[in-house]
């Protein structure tokens, strides 16, 4: 299973940073963004390293020249 996150951007660098409920970083990724006003991102509902996360509430931050945006998510498997 996994989760599809369209981000409308007109920057070319975007960081995604997810986060469990407790704030620690279970996922970090910079994509290169390819001029286009959406970016869409795939996540597989693992951390950094590939291991499957357990079921929760999770944060994901998208960051993009001087913004943020901040999506709450649950997670279920």
């Amino acid at each position: 299973n996994s989760t599809r996150i369209t981000i409308n951007s007109n920057k070319q660098d975007i960081t995604i940073r997810i986060v469990d409920i407790l704030g620690r970083e279970v996922f970090n990724e910079n994509l290169a963004s390819s001029n286009q006003q959406k970016t869409e991102f795939l996540w597989n509902g693992t951390d950094s390293s590939g291991n499957v996360v357990n079921s929760g509430v999770y944060f994901l931050t998208a960051y993009s020249g001087d913004s943020a945006k901040t999506i709450k998510m649950l997670y279920l498997r």
